[in-house]
C-alpha cells in the first residue's frame, strides 16, 4: 500500500467526522422544525432530539464491536449507509412517532455506527505519533457543530423538512463514499479487547468518572436540545429569528473547536487551570444565566462559555484518567462510560421538554438544571485530582508527563488505549 494513502485516511475521517458530528448536533434546530411542523408539546417533540443523541452515543458500542470484528471500513460504510435511509425516509413521515422512528433510532443508529471506527481506522495507518493526525481528524468535529446547524436551518427555510430531509439523507451517503477509501493494511490485525470488563468497576476513580459521564451528558443534552427554541420563545432583535438561534449552535460548535485545539497544544491541565475552567464556568453556567440571558449577546457569550467548558472537559477526562487509572483501565471499560452517557443523553433532553410543559413554557428549570448537571460533573473530576495530586507531588510524581502512568506491561498497545478513550470522549 502507498505510504501517502495514509494521508487520504485522515481526510476521509476528517469528513466522517464532519458529517456525523454536524447531523447529530444539529438536533436543536430539528427540535423547533418539528415543533412548527407537528405542534406537539415540549416533552413529545424533543423525543426526536434525545433519541437521536442517545441512540448515536450507545450503538458506538456496537460500531466499535462490529470494527474490531469485521473492519472498521466495513463499518464505517454500513453505517452511511443505514443513516441516509433514516434521514431519506422522513421524507415519508406524517406523525411525530414515525419521526422518533426513522430519525431517532434508524438514523441514530448508522451515525454511531460510523463515528468510532472512523477514528479507529488512524490506529492502523499510524501505529506511533498519531496525536496530529488524530487531532485532524477530530478537527471535523467542532467544524461540523460549528457549520451544520446554520446550513440546515438555510436549506429548511428555502426548501421546507422535506427537501431538507433528502439532502441531509444524500450528503449522509458520503460516508459511505468516505468509508470506501479506508483501507485497512493486509498484515494488520484486530485484537478484540473487552469494554465491559468487571474488574474496572473495583476502581473507585473510574466509578467517579462514571458518574460525572453521566452528570454531563444530561446537562450537555438540554443545552443542545433545547437552547434554540428558547430563543425563539423568547424572542430577538434580528431580522431572522431562526437564523439567529440556529447561531447559537454553531456559536458552541466554534468554542469547542478552538478550546479543545487550545488544550490539547498545551498537553496538561495544572491545578488553577483546572480550577478555572471547571468550577468556576461551572458555577457561571448555574447561577447568574438568567442575568446573561436578558440580551441576545449575553446569550451568545453563555453559549461560547459552554462551549469552552466542553473543549476543555474533553481533555480533562483525558489527563484524569491517564494520572488516576491507567487508559488501559479506561479502554477496557469504555462500554460503562458510553453506556452511562447514552443513558444520560436520552434522559435530559426529555426531562427538559417534560419541565417546560409543567411549567406552561418556563424555561429556567432547563438551564438550572443543565448548569447544575454541568457542576457536578465538573466537580467529581476535580475532586479526582485534587485527591490525588498532594500525595503524588510529595512523591515527585510528573503532572506534566502524566502519559508515563501506564503499567509496565498493558494488556492492551497503550497507542490504542490513548485512540480509543479519545473517541469515547468525542462522542458525548
Amino acid at each position: 500500500m502507498c505510504c501517502e494513502w495514509k494521508y487520504v485516511v485522515v481526510v476521509a475521517s476528517f469528513v466522517v467526522q464532519f458529517i456525523t458530528a454536524g447531523m447529530q448536533y444539529s438536533a436543536g434546530v430539528y427540535h423547533y422544525i418539528f415543533m412548527d411542523m407537528y405542534n406537539k408539546s415540549e416533552f413529545e417533540t424533543s423525543l426526536v432530539g434525545g433519541l437521536l443523541l442517545g441512540v448515536s452515543v450507545l450503538s458506538a458500542i456496537l460500531g466499535n464491536f462490529i470494527a474490531q470484528r469485521m473492519g472498521c471500513r466495513v463499518t464505517v460504510v454500513s453505517g452511511g449507509l443505514i443513516a441516509a435511509i433514516g434521514f431519506g425516509l422522513s421524507f415519508l413521515c406524517e406523525e411525530l412517532f414515525e419521526v422518533y422512528i426513522c430519525i431517532g433510532f434508524i438514523g441514530g443508529l448508522g451515525l454511531g455506527l460510523a463515528f468510532t471506527p472512523s477514528l479507529m481506522i488512524i490506529e492502523q495507518h499510524f501505529p506511533t505519533n498519531r496525536s496530529m493526525p488524530l487531532g485532524i481528524a477530530t478537527c471535523g468535529l467542532g467544524l461540523g457543530i460549528s457549520l451544520w446547524p446554520l446550513g440546515v436551518n438555510y436549506v429548511t427555510e428555502q426548501l421546507h423538512w422535506k427537501g431538507t430531509s433528502l439532502l441531509v439523507g444524500g450528503i449522509a451517503l458520503n460516508i459511505c463514499v468516505m468509508g470506501s477509501l479506508m483501507r485497512e493494511p493486509d498484515n494488520y490485525k484486530v485484537k478484540p479487547m473487552p469494554m465491559f470488563k468487571p474488574s474496572v468497576l473495583k476502581i473507585p476513580v473510574f466509578i467517579v468518572m462514571c458518574a460525572s459521564y453521566l452528570f454531563w451528558s444530561i446537562g450537555a443534552s438540554l443545552i443542545y436540545i433545547h437552547m434554540p427554541e428558547y430563543c425563539r420563545s423568547r424572542g430577538v432583535d434580528s431580522d431572522d429569528v431562526d437564523v439567529a438561534c440556529a447561531n447559537l449552535i454553531c456559536y458552541i460548535g466554534m468554542a469547542v473547536f478552538v478550546s479543545r485545539g487550545i488544550f490539547r497544544l498545551l498537553n496538561t491541565v495544572d491545578i488553577v487551570t483546572t480550577m478555572i475552567c471547571t468550577v468556576l464556568i461551572g458555577i457561571v453556567l448555574t447561577g447568574i444565566w438568567q442575568d446573561m440571558f436578558e440580551k441576545y449577546t449575553g446569550i451568545i457569550g453563555y453559549c461560547l462559555m459552554f462551549g469552552f467548558h466542553s473543549g476543555y472537559w474533553v481533555n480533562f477526562n483525558l489527563q484524569i484518567a491517564k494520572e488516576n487509572i491507567g487508559v488501559e483501565n479506561v479502554a477496557q471499560g469504555y462500554g460503562y462510560f458510553t453506556l452511562l452517557a447514552g443513558i444520560g443523553t436520552l434522559i435530559g433532553a426529555p426531562f427538559g421538554g417534560w419541565l417546560v410543559d409543567e411549567t406552561h413554557g418556563n424555561y429556567d428549570y432547563i438551564f438550572y438544571t443543565a448548569g447544575a448537571c454541568i457542576l457536578v460533573s465538573s466537580i467529581l473530576l476535580v475532586g479526582t485530582k485534587l485527591v490525588h495530586y498532594i500525595p503524588r507531588k510529595k512523591q515527585g510524581y510528573d503532572h506534566d508527563h502524566a502519559d508515563k502512568i501506564i503499567k509496565k506491561e498493558p494488556q492492551i498497545p497503550v497507542e490504542r488505549d490513548n485512540l480509543l478513550l479519545e473517541s469515547m470522549v468525542t462522542t458525548i
